[in-house]
């Protein structure tokens, strides 16, 4: 469900419409995570904040290529 999200904001950061903020893979996950949350609200204990945050990476660096 957050993947085509999660692809727009990394699109959208990678052209420079909006500006990275740090270049590690946590503080990206941050950034999208934080964006996110603009767009989708998450039921308490849906999931865990660490599963979300492993979720985002995957998206961002896994299925970039």
């Amino acid at each position: 469900m957050i993947a085509p999200a999660v692809g727009v904001i990394r699109h959208a950061l990678d052209a420079g419409v909006w500006q990275w903020h740090g270049y590690t893979a946590e503080s990206r996950v941050k950034q999208v995570r934080t964006l996110l949350s603009h767009y989708f609200h998450y039921h308490e204990d849906s999931i865990h904040p660490a599963e979300l945050d492993l979720m985002i990476e995957d998206l961002l660096f896994v299925h970039k290529a």
